[in-house]
């Protein structure tokens, strides 16, 4: 017997009455849960997102150097972030920006646009995009399927295993992106740089007047 809360009424049910009504309350309660594991690792990675954004802010505009010096190496190790295979940036970035005089934070950071769970979203990407500007006749698909063992071994001899095809869209794409990116990064980083150090400075003079 079974009674309603809301009419205070009780009525029997069939037992395969009963298994279904237990059925749907089972439903309801797991798709509760669901939705509370959804919402609750939505919050939890957001706020990952902004304590990482937060330090990598710090980190940026921290550096006691000269802004033009910061962004230089934040704008290197982008462009080797872009156009470098995973695995070998910052042997090459790390380097460059010694004689380029950059931020060696800023060309270590900098590289991490791909890291181990970015590149499995922007190799396959980039390579695409470097096939369409070589104009090569290569699907999505094909690129996906063949990057794997790239994506596995992150390495340039995996990089060039997989066809000159492949190898040559992956460089051309990279390269592309790299081009965008790496001036962005620069007035970007440097604006931020300013920016901060200027508020920090009308903060000091605001102080000094009280």
């Amino acid at each position: 017997m079974i009674c309603f809360p809301k009419t205070g009424k009780s009525q029997i049910f069939s037992p395969r009455k009963i298994v279904a009504f237990k059925k749907i309350l089972l439903l309801r309660k797991k798709a509760a849960l669901k939705s509370f594991l959804k919402n609750f690792l939505k919050v939890k990675i957001f706020s990952y997102i902004a304590q990482k954004s937060k330090a990598l802010y710090a980190k940026m505009v921290g550096e006691d150097a000269p802004p033009s010096y910061i962004a230089r190496g934040w704008a290197i190790g982008m462009f080797f972030g872009c156009s470098a295979p995973f695995g070998i940036q910052l042997l090459i970035s790390i380097p460059c920006a010694f004689i380029l005089r950059g931020s060696k934070i800023g060309a270590t950071i900098g590289t991490f646009i791909t890291n181990h769970f970015s590149i499995f979203i922007i190799y396959p990407l980039q390579t695409y995009g470097g096939a369409k500007l070589l104009g090569l006749g290569l699907s999505y698909g094909a690129i996906e399927e063949a990057m794997k063992s790239v994506l596995e071994k992150q390495s340039f001899d995996a990089l060039f295993a997989v066809g000159t095809d492949i190898a040559m869209a992956f460089l051309a794409g990279g390269l592309a992106m790299a081009a965008v990116l790496t001036p962005l990064t620069y007035f970007a980083v440097k604006a931020l740089v300013e920016r901060n150090r200027a508020r920090h400075s009308a903060q000091i003079d605001g102080a000094k007047k009280i």
